[in-house]
């Protein structure tokens, strides 16, 4: 997850990398240096890594990471795939925002499945956490959003999209991008999984 701030304010100017090392914790990089096709970001303070470079193929189609510090280096490539749209997860995605938007904190929780959680704010939201944290923004003001994007493998799958949030006041309001992973129930229906979503920068 790369953006440059904690809210939709203006642009800081300083790109920020959040990791999460076998899940467990959020870990903020910043931007180290940056080029055509490349991007470091470093923590000094972390054990390892202390860098995490991002490199694109020549042909664009490719992308490395380079994981480096205390004299080690991993290095991973990942090839771009191919997909076709998922309509029902689409579907689902809606469904998920129109009940939010009637229902409310009730509409959103019942959307997860029992092992979902959410990344909010850089930490971890488990399920069981998900009512007491959403409840205050879902009171304030309408969260709305819509999937551009969708894919699925088995018994999971992905949306993507954007959203916004208006609020009481004009200030309060923001718009934002978001992914949600989505997995297949016994049932057949679809359920949340892992959803995050971050501000759009001014």
């Amino acid at each position: 997850m790369i953006d440059d701030g904690d809210d939709p304010g203006r642009y800081y100017g300083v790109p920020r990398l959040f990791a999460m090392p076998n899940g467990a914790r959020s870990v903020e990089f910043r931007r180290s240096t940056i080029g055509d096709g490349t991007a470091t970001f470093a923590n000094d303070e972390h054990d390892f890594p202390t860098t995490i470079t991002y490199e694109l193929a020549a042909d664009r189609a490719g992308l490395a990471a380079r994981l480096g510090g205390g004299g080690k280096l991993v290095s991973f490539r990942f090839k771009r795939g191919t997909r076709s749209p998922a309509p029902e997860l689409e579907a689902a995605d809606r469904a998920f925002a129109a009940a939010t938007a009637q229902r409310g904190v009730d509409g959103w929780v019942a959307a997860f499945d029992p092992r979902g959680g959410m990344i909010r704010n850089a930490r971890r939201v488990e399920y069981a956490a998900i009512a007491e944290f959403m409840t205050p923004m879902l009171r304030s003001g309408r969260l709305d959003w819509a999937p551009i994007a969708s894919g699925k493998s088995g018994e999971l799958g992905f949306t993507v999209g954007k959203g916004s949030f208006t609020g009481a006041r004009p200030e309060d309001g923001w718009r934002g991008n978001y992914a949600t992973i989505w997995r297949r129930q016994p049932d057949g229906t679809w359920k949340v999984l892992f959803d995050i979503g971050r501000f759009v920068q001014d």
